[in-house]
């Protein structure tokens, strides 16, 4: 976590699933300041090299309108294997939700 004059930018936070050799992407945030600063990026690659070793795959939920998490997470070699139609409600819309994983073991 990075807290420049005291105020959180970003943060990260993750879990190993039920089945141990998965790992959860659970909420990834970076203050809009701080955005297009390469944070992002950093951010992940220091959670997927700690994930490394400790988990086979890991996988995500991300909004499909929200276009820089999608570039991040494809670049980063997140694939998509599934999308939720309706999954979310927020002041009375209804949102989809596409589902992501990234493969780090060499043999799954």
């Amino acid at each position: 976590m990075a807290i420049p004059e005291s105020r959180i930018i970003e943060s990260c936070s993750g879990r190993k699933g039920s089945f141990e050799h998965k790992g959860i992407l659970w909420g990834m945030y970076v203050r809009e300041g701080a955005r297009g600063t390469g944070l992002s990026a950093a951010l992940l690659d220091r959670v997927l090299a700690h994930a490394r070793g400790v988990v086979d795959e890991i996988k995500l939920e991300v909004a499909p309108d929200n276009l820089a998490a999608l570039r991040l997470y494809r670049a980063a070699g997140f694939v998509e294997y599934a999308r939720e139609p309706r999954a979310l409600k927020i002041d009375g819309v209804c949102h989809d939700s596409l589902f992501m994983t990234l493969q780090l073991a060499r043999s799954v």
